[in-house]
């Protein structure tokens, strides 16, 4: 069944002419649903898509963690495994209906969660490209107000805290 449903999905690709590895991009950033696997603090939506992109077989922007950094990518259509760049937020959309575009990002809430955006609020929906050798990235990459900071650490991984009711 695996095998029939991942055959349906690559000639969906190839028909829509969507790369076939970004349409796992959604599903790579729902594994980290409810953490922060980045261990930033504040504005870390852009650094968390620049993190699962080559966890996807796909290429990072080579600018900085920013979420208009995405924009020097092309421009797609609205589709599963997009990146959808919006005023100072970056996610991945996982599908667009009437209700709005669903997308899944880094930093909704302080955690990567889902969220409804309204497609007015989009600036672009850029697709990304497949990765190369010189694409890929170190880890982790300092922010940008820390790169010339001597007493810099990056925060160490925390544990996603959980409320129970």
């Amino acid at each position: 069944m695996r095998n029939l449903i991942a055959a349906a999905l690559a000639l969906a690709c190839v028909m829509l002419a969507i790369p076939a590895r970004a349409a796992d991009l959604a599903d790579v950033a729902a594994r980290y649903e409810n953490t922060n696997p980045t261990g930033w603090s504040h504005a870390w939506c852009a650094r968390f898509i620049r993190m699962i992109l080559p966890q996807a077989g796909l290429a990072a922007p080579q600018a900085n963690d920013l979420s208009n950094s995405f924009l020097s990518l092309p421009r797609t259509r609205a589709h599963r495994g997009a990146i959808v760049v919006l005023a100072g937020h970056v996610g991945i959309v996982e599908r667009v209906d009437r209700v709005g575009v669903h997308m899944i990002s880094g930093n909704w809430g302080h955690r990567v969660g889902r969220g409804i955006v309204s497609p007015s609020s989009v600036q672009a929906y850029v697709e990304p490209q497949p990765a190369s050798a010189a694409a890929s990235i170190p880890w982790p990459i300092k922010p940008a107000h820390a790169r010339h900071h001597r007493h810099y650490r990056p925060h160490h991984r925390r544990r996603a805290h959980v409320h129970h009711r």
